[in-house]
């Protein structure tokens, strides 16, 4: 039985494509709670700043909750954690937007468009890989096949 924290935080073990969907969705479902509790909690202050305290406080926990799921998915194609890095492109990219709408700065604009279309040209296939593309069927450096009876891969 696995613990709440270790299922959304943790970088050990290894994901299925159902695993990485499941915990896509719980994760995403939780940030939207989190968005729209902190938003109404500051609602009182001006309606952007509101916005901004709350993305400002579930963006990263986010991100954690996101990129140990990937992590894990990655585990079950027999692929390093880091990896990931790509992705952190299109995240920065997202940052670097969300900063931008705020300022309203061009030049972090432009920036932002060049960094995001670099990021999605690196990662649409990869992600279509974790999404739907079965892992390693036997055990790996990062534990057994989540797909397989514990017995199994003695075999």
């Amino acid at each position: 039985m696995m613990s709440v924290w270790w299922y959304l935080f943790g970088f050990q073990g290894r994901f299925t494509a159902g695993d990485y969907w499941m915990h896509r969705g719980a994760s995403s479902g939780l940030a939207v709670l989190t968005l729209v509790g902190i938003t109404a909690l500051f609602w009182q202050l001006t309606d952007a700043m509101s916005l901004f305290y709350a993305l400002a406080v579930v963006m990263p926990v986010q991100v954690l909750a996101q990129t140990s799921a990937t992590v894990r998915r990655l585990h079950d194609f027999g692929i390093n954690g880091w990896w990931i890095a790509p992705y952190m492109v299109v995240l920065l990219s997202l940052i670097a937007g969300t900063f931008t709408a705020f300022t309203r700065s061009p030049p972090l604009l432009e920036l932002a468009v060049v960094l995001f279309g670099m990021g999605m040209a690196t990662v649409i296939l990869p992600t279509a890989a974790l999404d739907f593309v079965r892992g390693q069927r036997f055990r790996n450096r990062f534990g057994a096949d989540p797909l397989r009876e514990p017995d199994q891969d003695r075999a």
